[in-house]
């Protein structure tokens, strides 16, 4: 796993001993080689998958929790500067 990814995450975090954190990571590290562009999470679903360990079910459900647990417990301020504006939906 990258170290970059590991503190990106960290950064926008709520409570990052969560397991679905790394599967947050594995999705993002196999986002990177198509990076800068445009690429659907089809693509990226298998790599992840494989570097995550789990199916397509259990994955989808983790990255939904992550979603969640960043949402209410991560960094406001750091999402604006990832995003350049506070994001006013929960994703």
């Amino acid at each position: 796993m990258e170290a970059d990814v590991l503190r990106a995450i960290a950064k926008i975090s709520g409570r990052q001993s969560r397991d679905c954190y790394f599967d947050l990571c594995c999705l993002v590290e196999a986002a990177l080689p198509y990076m800068p562009g445009k690429f659907s999470l089809e693509r990226l679903y298998p790599a992840a998958q494989k570097t995550a360990g789990k199916n397509r079910d259990a994955l989808t459900k983790s990255l939904s929790r992550v979603a969640e647990d960043i949402w209410y417990h991560g960094d406001r301020e750091e999402l604006r500067w990832i995003f350049h504006r506070i994001p006013r939906d929960k994703p």
